[in-house]
């Protein structure tokens, strides 16, 4: 395939040099296709198609287990759009950003994209504004670019599950000579009038539980008394109001392995897998959720690992979008709810 001659022998400072060079040439190339050359294996277990989204040309609209999501070539990698078929975005999107998606600065576009943790003001802030790699398999999407500030090559791939909801498998490697230190982090940016919900660990009682369940991390400019906090017994809301003073941002050890956003009668759902006994960024949150004038930000986060040369680090999301029942009217109700679904998946 493509992807195993582009990164072939990357320990060759020669050839390092020359991968932008040849990446770039296939992405071209990638373009220009027809659309059905993306894929040689025969039918798939999901369609796409090409359009134009908002300024971006070629991008991809894939429809798969009564979800759409898309993917632009041009910019990322990134998801645009995600909802259930013929409905709106509930990813936020910064229109006025993608305009200017040509600017050689880091810009942030919205949706969902793949970074490296922990923050840094020069590693983290990549600049994304060059094109993808588009692949199709029977099974799966996936898209795929070189990121040559962090000398890194970062993978999104996206396959079925069951009804609304799928698999988003994010995957780091290390395309320099040296080890590196890093967390793979997943965020996706999401609308204001939305709310994210935080779960704790089952609560127990005194004297029976006498150890500690969560960590609660603060950032330099978090400010716990801000009404944007509502600490429930067996879950964190973070939902903006209007006298909230932002940004803010607040992290969690994460132990019950998922996170959600509701907006109006979407639950937007990401499960992941919590490694108890490893090491995760910012003093251990494994979710993360920044909230600043423009956008909600819902993160999750892998273990930090030391990747040799060649090496690759991979985190998994479950992505489920359910529908709110008319019948729920509680916040608590809203929690059970969201359990259960967690459990059907």
């Amino acid at each position: 395939m493509i992807k195993s001659i582009i990164f072939k022998n990357f320990s060759n400072k020669n050839i390092a040099k020359m991968k932008l060079v040849l990446v770039f040439q296939v992405y071209l190339l990638y373009i220009s296709l027809p659309m059905q050359l993306f894929s040689d294996v025969g039918d798939l277990d999901y369609t796409f198609s090409r359009e134009k989204y908002l300024t971006i040309e070629n991008s991809f609209r894939v429809k798969m287990s009564g979800l759409e999501f898309v993917i632009p070539t041009q910019i990322g990698p990134r998801i645009l759009h995600f909802s259930r078929i013929g409905e709106e975005n509930i990813f936020k999107v910064m229109e006025d950003q993608i305009q200017n998606s040509k600017s050689k600065s880091w810009l942030n576009f919205g949706g969902h994209r793949l970074w490296r943790a922990p923050e840094d003001k020069i590693l983290t802030y990549s600049p994304e504004n060059s094109n993808v790699e588009i692949q199709t398999q029977k099974e799966f999407i996936s898209i795929s670019k070189v990121d040559s500030v962090n000398q890194i090559l970062k993978e999104i791939e996206i396959s079925p599950i069951k009804d609304y909801s799928i698999q988003v498998k994010h995957k780091i490697t290390n395309l320099s000579d040296k080890k590196q230190t890093l967390s793979v982090w997943a965020l996706t940016v999401l609308p204001l009038s939305g709310k994210a919900l935080i779960p704790l660990s089952p609560r127990g009682t005194h004297p029976q539980d006498l150890l500690p369940t969560d960590s609660v991390q603060l950032w330099a400019y978090t400010n716990l008394s801000d009404s944007i906090f509502n600490f429930k017994k067996n879950y964190i809301l973070i939902e903006k109001k209007e006298n909230s003073h932002l940004p803010q941002k607040i992290g969690l050890n994460g132990e019950p392995g998922w996170a959600a956003y509701i907006n109006g009668a979407n639950v937007f759902i990401k499960k992941f897998s919590y490694k108890k006994y490893r090491n995760y960024p910012d003093k251990n949150s494994s979710i993360e959720v920044f909230v600043n004038q423009k956008f909600l930000e819902l993160e999750t986060l892998s273990p930090i690992r030391t990747l040799k040369p060649k090496e690759s680090i991979t985190h998994i999301e479950t992505w489920i979008l359910e529908k709110v029942p008319n019948s729920i009217s509680t916040d608590d109700q809203l929690f059970d709810f969201i359990q259960t679904k967690i459990q059907e998946k």
